[in-house]
């Protein structure tokens, strides 16, 4: 698949199937026919691509991969601060958009050409496409602490894991895309799909988590991929999450902990639930289906899965084939060897390991260094905490202080729960461990790559 485009890939992959349903918008339902297309007058172009329309978005990107050079997806929910950084690491050519003249100012500032989405002149491409030259895919990374780094994928890498799987399967897999598809994990899910002949549903960002679990259920999604964080707002939906026939559950993202594994196997005990570790940058490189928090001891060291895996002076190392070619600004962010610093700190707990959070995030309390998933991991093994957010607060005297923002579980009394709360934070927690400010929050926001958002 030297140089195959993302067009000839899906041509090659799905055929003879390419009447069946790719993607479902709002009032659109699109088959893989109907995606097929190449773009004219763009060849040799560094295009940044800025389309709210989710259809329209996966039809130029098809249409994009060998043809431009590079390819730049941003996400139309960005804000404008973050836009700025993102194409001021990279000398583009044109912006493709269907938005109108406000939210486009970043890219007028830069002096890059704008091209409104309806005069694109796209070809349909019913036979293999002859524009295979390999496009750089620019994926911004998806942290919560910091502006994102700018990586370079190719549509190998980004699809490596969904190019190693069966061609096409006779029974059709419905997929919801619950990440935003200019993210790596939203490529995961979408190229899951236009690779294997599968259909995925469409979801904006703006619409509520009960109509984002109503529209799964109406169309009977059989598989989801969301962080822990957006699997616990959609199991407050109660009955209603519970009447989608989901027949896998992915999880990534976030350290995924005990409590949220044992709740979807539980409402969904006869789905299989799959645990991942992948970043912007090295790929997908871990993931297991056994129920448990954590890894397998074995995984490291052994070379037989997606990456291989090792801890050194407590953090994570991978050396993947999916790994990205590096950052735009030239920086590097592999060894000689190959090896990739994830920057995630491990554990190891019996017989498997478990990722705690990231290196940057610890917090200095006093001179005590103090990791802040550990101690949210605590909160949630309360019987009413339902999410929890744990960060850092200024403090003249220590430096910083550790707070916590709980969201309670529904019908359970706010001064009873605090109290209850307050007490098992001193039974089960060290005293450099324990939050002095408890804020109890109706909801706990989720980014625009459905991690908690970052607090300060």
């Amino acid at each position: 698949m030297k140089n195959m485009s993302l067009n000839n890939l899906i041509i090659t992959r799905v055929a003879p199937a390419l009447d069946r349903v790719a993607l479902i918008g709002n009032n659109q339902r699109i088959s893989f026919q109907d995606l097929l297309g190449t773009c004219s007058g763009l060849q040799g172009k560094r295009v940044a691509v800025f389309v709210r329309n989710t259809i329209d978005l996966v039809r130029t990107l098809v249409a994009l991969d060998g043809c431009a050079k590079t390819i730049c997806p941003i996400s139309t929910a960005t804000d404008t601060k973050e836009i700025h950084h993102i194409i001021a690491k990279h000398p583009f050519d044109v912006v493709i958009t269907d938005m109108s003249t406000r939210p486009l100012q970043p890219f007028s500032d830069l002096d890059i050409q704008i091209q409104n989405l309806h005069d694109v002149c796209f070809l349909d491409s019913f036979s293999e496409s002859q524009n295979n030259q390999q496009s750089d895919w620019l994926v911004p990374t998806s942290g919560t602490t910091s502006m994102p780094k700018l990586v370079s994928h190719s549509i190998s890498s980004l699809g490596a894991s969904s190019l190693k799987m069966r061609k096409l399967t006779e029974q059709n897999k419905i997929w919801a895309q619950f990440y935003d598809l200019t993210r790596f994990a939203g490529y995961q899910v979408l190229l899951n799909s236009l690779l294997n002949g599968h259909t995925l549903v469409t979801l904006p960002a703006e619409i509520s988590i009960h109509e984002r679990v109503e529209r799964c259920a109406e169309e009977c999604v059989t598989h989801i991929s969301a962080t822990p964080s957006q699997w616990r707002k959609i199991l407050m939906t109660g009955e209603d999450a519970k009447r989608i026939p989901l027949e896998q559950i992915v999880l990534g993202g976030e350290a995924v902990d005990q409590q949220i594994l044992t709740a979807l196997s539980n409402s969904y005990p006869k789905a299989k639930i799959t645990h991942t570790y992948a970043s912007t940058e090295a790929g997908l490189g871990i993931a297991v289906s056994d129920r448990l928090a954590g890894f397998p001891l074995s995984f490291i060291g052994n070379t037989d899965g997606s990456a291989d895996i090792s801890v050194r002076s407590g953090k994570l190392f991978l050396k993947a084939p999916s790994s990205a070619s590096g950052y735009v600004d030239g920086k590097l962010f592999k060894d000689l060897e190959g090896w990739i610093d994830t920057g995630d700190l491990v554990e190891f707990v019996g017989d498997r390991f478990i990722i705690t959070g990231r290196e940057s995030g610890i917090i200095n309390v006093g001179g005590d260094k103090v990791n802040p998933e550990t101690v949210r991991q605590t909160l949630l093994e309360h019987p009413d905490v339902l999410q929890a957010i744990v960060f850092g607060r200024k403090n003249p005297i220590t430096g910083m202080v550790l707070s916590a923002k709980i969201q309670i579980k529904a019908n359970v009394d706010e001064m009873a729960a605090m109290t209850s709360i307050q007490k098992f934070i001193k039974e089960s927690l060290p005293m450099k461990q324990r939050p002095r400010l408890l804020n109890f929050v109706d909801d706990i926001g989720v980014t625009l790559t459905g991690k908690m958002r970052s607090e300060t």
